[in-house]
């Protein structure tokens, strides 16, 4: 299996390729300076108010709120404004998309990590989403001695994906942390056996 190892890399480049190249896509299609032709105003490739079933107008006023934030309460910004407390700060600062798309008050990001970096700060958000990145890499790190750590670090991938457009839920979140204590366990477990194996 080693000499087509290569097409593992291959897929997974092309994944993040197909990725940018839809990202740069609804920017360009957004700002209109694609031709005519090559234009669509199709949901997804559009960011409006509307985009993502109103993650659209949910996020432009998320980080427009945020940096509005900064200006005026920069310690808040950097410390957080608290747990479930993401209502108040769209309230308070920028709802302007959020008006266009709906009269409800949002009560979340749609994005677990936006919503982090609201609740609990920039130092919050950044040592919250840190866990899932640190844990991704160690798990990757050590995959070739313990197999079980390249599964958790699947799912470690699947969930950061999945959160991008979600927000934390029993029906999701406390599994992740479970998966994380899994990835650990495998990964000690064979920091172990290379330490005796080094010692003999």
């Amino acid at each position: 299996m080693a000499k087509y190892r290569y097409l593992g890399i291959l897929y997974t480049c092309l994944v993040a390729l197909a990725i940018g190249a839809v990202v740069v896509y609804i920017i360009l299609n957004t700002k209109e300076v694609l031709p005519e032709s090559l234009r669509s105003h199709a949901n997804y490739l559009l960011f409006d108010a509307q985009w993502g079933n109103g993650r659209g107008a949910i996020w432009h006023d998320t980080l427009a709120s945020l940096s509005e934030e900064f200006k005026k309460a920069p310690v808040t910004a950097i410390f957080g404004v608290g747990p479930d407390q993401y209502f108040n700060i769209i309230d308070e600062y920028v709802n302007d998309w959020l008006v266009q798309y709906s009269d409800k008050v949002a009560m979340s990001a749609h994005n677990e990590w936006l919503n982090a970096f609201v609740n609990f700060g920039i130092f919050g958000g950044a040592a919250y989403l840190g866990i899932f990145i640190s844990a991704l890499i160690r798990f990757v790190k050590i995959r070739s001695k313990a197999p079980v750590a390249l599964g958790a670090a699947v799912i470690v991938v699947a969930y950061l994906a999945h959160q991008m457009f979600g927000y934390q839920q029993f029906a999701s979140t406390p599994y992740i942390f479970l998966v994380l204590g899994i990835g650990e366990c495998a990964a000690r477990r064979a920091d172990t056996e290379q330490g005796k194996m080094n010692r003999d």
